[in-house]
C-alpha cells in the first residue's frame, strides 16, 4: 500500500516532470547579444557595474569606446552581456536544480543551449545565461565593492541574483549569509530581503585601495604570437639540466621565487642572469605566504614584482594557485580579491619593464568545491570571476595548470576516476573549457603541465595513486607530454607551455621526482618524443 507521504513525493516528482518537458512558452533574451542601456549612478565605476549585469570591464569600454576606466554620475552607457558562466552536468541534476542554482530559468538554458528536450547527461557542458534586471537602476548598495568594508547591511534580492554573486559582491561568502538569515538551502527569490553580515571572511575587492592609472599600453593577444616550450627546474641545479632542456627544444625555464615582506629582488637577480647567459628565457613564478596574501602587503609584492621585471625577467606569474588554502589564507579566499592584486601588479610591472609578460596565477584545477568556500575555490568560477572583474586587462597571458592526466591529451574521456567526465581529467577539456571563460581574448599559458609516473619505484603515496600500480609508465609519459605540446603548438589557444617538470627531486608524500622527465636512471625519454615535435 503506497503512503499518502509517497503519493505527495509522486505528485509534485510528475508536476516538476510536466513542466520540464513540456516546450518553454515564453523566450528569454538572446543571452548572446544583450544590450542594456544604464545611467550611471554616484558611486558606480565600471568593475561594479560590469559584474552587476555579467559583463567586463573590456567590453563596456569596447562598447563605449572608452579608453579608460573613468565615468561619472549621469552618463549613458551601453552595456554588453553574455553568458560566460558554464556549468559541468554532475549525477544528480535537473535542469531545475541547475537553474535555481545559478539563478537562471530553465526556459533560458533551454534556449542558450538549444536542447531539444530536458534530457542532460553527465559530462555535459551547458552555457548559463545571466539575466539582469533592466529595470533596476538604482546605485549599488552602500559597501559593494565600494570605499569602506560593508557593515551588517540589508540587500533586495534582484532578477538574476544567486548567493554566489552576492556573497562576491558583498566580500562574504555563501555560508555566512545562510546564517546569517536562517538559509538552509541556497534557493532565493526576487524581493527576498537579506541580511548580510559585517564581519566578512572573504576581502573585497576595493578599487580606491589600487592605485588608478590606466594600463600601460602593450600589444594584445594576436595568433601569430607563436608557441614556446620550457621546463620548471630546481634553482640549484639549473644547470644541470641546460644540455637536456636543450635537447627537448626548450626556449624558456621556469623558477619558483618566494616572497614575502622586505625581500629584496636583487637576490634573485642570479636567476635571471643564469637563464640569459645560457640563452633561455626566464619565466618568474612568485608567491607569497598565506598569510601574506592581504591587500596590505599587495603595494610590496607588486614592487617586489616590478623590481623583478627591472632586472629583465622575461615573464612572471603573479602568484601560484591563490584558490586553495595552501596557496591563500582559508577565509579570504577571493578571485576579487586576486583580480586587485592582478590589477596593481600589472601597473607596476609594465611600468617598470614594458617587455616583461604578465601571466595571471594558474588556479589549481579542481571541482571539490563545488563553487567557493573558505577553504578553496574550484578554478572555472575563479576565473569566471576574475574575467567579469575586468582581470584580463591586467594579463598578457591566462596562467593553467594541469598534472593530473592518465589518458592521452587527445582523448577526452576513459579516465578510470570516478568523476571521469570532470574537464579537469582531460587536457582538451581543460583547454576548452578556459577558452570559453575568457571567450578566446587572451592566450593560455601552461605554467605548470605534467605527467605522473612512479614507475621506477613501483608504487606512489597514497593521494597520487590515481591507476594502481604507478599511474603510469614512463614510456606513456614520454609520449602524453610530447602530445600535449603538438596540440598547444597547432591549435593556436597556447602561448607557453612550462613542463612540470625536468630534474626536481623528492620521492616523499609530494612525489615530485616521478613528474620529473630526467628520470632515476638518468635517462630522458621525453627529450626525444617533444624535440621531436619542437623541431620539425
Amino acid at each position: 500500500m503506497v503512503s499518502p507521504k509517497s503519493l505527495l513525493r509522486l505528485a509534485i516528482l510528475w508536476t516538476i516532470m510536466v513542466q520540464m518537458a513540456s516546450p518553454p512558452n515564453t523566450v528569454a533574451a538572446d543571452s548572446q547579444d544583450i544590450r542594456i542601456q544604464y545611467r550611471v549612478q554616484f558611486g558606480d565605476h565600471l568593475h561594479s557595474i560590469a559584474l552587476r549585469f555579467g559583463s567586463t570591464v573590456w567590453e563596456i569600454q569596447s562598447a563605449n569606446g572608452l579608453t579608460s576606466t573613468v565615468i561619472h554620475p549621469g552618463q549613458l552607457l551601453l552595456i554588453p552581456s553574455s553568458s560566460t558562466h558554464h556549468h559541468l552536468v554532475r549525477p544528480g541534476d535537473t535542469l531545475t536544480r541547475i537553474a535555481i542554482t545559478y539563478g537562471t530559468t530553465v526556459q533560458a538554458i533551454w534556449q542558450a543551449n538549444s536542447l531539444a528536450s530536458s534530457w542532460i547527461q553527465v559530462g555535459q557542458m551547458l552555457a548559463l545565461p545571466f539575466i539582469p534586471s533592466t529595470s533596476d537602476t538604482s546605485p549599488p548598495h552602500k559597501g559593494i565593492l565600494g570605499n569602506e568594508k560593508p557593515s551588517q547591511q540589508g540587500y533586495t534580492v534582484h532578477h538574476g541574483d544567486n548567493l554566489f554573486r552576492i556573497s562576491l559582491m558583498f566580500g562574504t561568502t555563501v555560508g555566512a549569509i545562510q546564517a546569517a538569515n536562517g538559509l538552509y538551502s541556497t534557493l532565493i527569490f526576487p524581493g527576498l530581503h537579506l541580511v548580510i553580515p559585517g564581519n566578512s571572511l572573504v576581502t573585497p575587492f576595493t578599487p580606491t585601495q589600487v592605485p588608478i592609472a590606466p594600463p600601460v599600453p602593450v600589444s594584445r593577444f594576436s595568433k601569430q604570437f607563436g608557441f614556446n616550450l620550457g621546463g620548471q627546474v630546481a634553482r640549484h641545479a639549473f644547470g644541470n639540466a641546460v644540455t637536456r632542456m636543450k635537447d627537448a627544444g626548450m626556449t624558456w625555464v621556469k623558477f619558483l621565487v618566494p616572497w614575502g615582506p622586505s625581500y629584496n629582488a636583487d637576490h634573485r637577480a642570479h636567476l635571471i642572469r643564469e637563464a640569459h647567459e645560457h640563452d633561455f628565457k626566464v619565466l618568474l613564478s612568485v608567491r607569497g605566504s598565506p598569510e601574506h596574501a592581504h591587500e596590505k602587503y599587495f603595494a610590496e609584492f607588486s614592487s617586489f614584482l616590478a623590481s623583478l621585471a627591472k632586472l629583465g625577467a622575461d615573464a612572471i606569474e603573479v602568484w601560484n594557485e591563490p584558490n586553495l588554502s595552501r596557496e591563500w589564507e582559508s577565509g579570504h579566499i577571493s578571485p576579487i580579491s586576486y583580480t586587485a592584486l592582478l590589477r596593481q601588479s600589472y601597473i607596476a610591472i609594465k611600468h617598470a619593464n614594458p617587455d616583461t609578460m604578465v601571466i595571471s596565477a594558474g588556479p589549481a584545477p579542481t571541482g571539490y568545491y563545488e563553487g567557493c568556500h573558505p577553504e578553496g575555490c574550484d578554478d572555472l568560477p575563479f576565473i569566471q570571476t576574475i574575467v567579469s572583474g575586468g582581470g584580463l586587462n591586467y594579463a598578457d597571458c591566462v596562467g593553467i595548470h594541469y598534472n593530473e592526466g592518465l589518458v592521452s591529451p587527445t582523448k577526452s574521456n576513459g579516465d578510470p576516476r570516478k568523476n571521469a567526465g570532470h574537464y579537469t581529467r582531460y587536457y582538451q577539456t581543460m583547454v576548452d573549457t578556459y577558452w570559453a571563460a575568457i571567450d578566446g581574448k587572451l592566450p593560455l599559458c601552461f605554467t605548470d603541465l605534467g605527467y605522473l609516473s612512479g614507475e621506477e619505484w613501483g608504487y606512489l603515496p597514497e593521494g597520487y595513486l590515481w591507476d594502481p600500480p604507478h599511474n603510469l609508465t614512463t614510456g606513456q609519459q614520454a609520449q602524453f607530454l610530447a602530445e600535449a605540446a603538438k596540440l598547444s603548438r597547432d591549435q593556436g589557444r597556447v602561448r607557453l607551455m612550462i613542463v612540470f617538470n625536468v630534474n626536481v627531486p623528492g620521492f616523499g608524500e609530494d612525489p615530485m621526482a616521478g613528474y620529473s622527465i630526467v628520470r632515476p636512471s638518468g635517462q630522458c625519454p621525453a627529450c626525444a618524443t617533444l624535440a621531436a615535435v619542437i623541431n620539425r
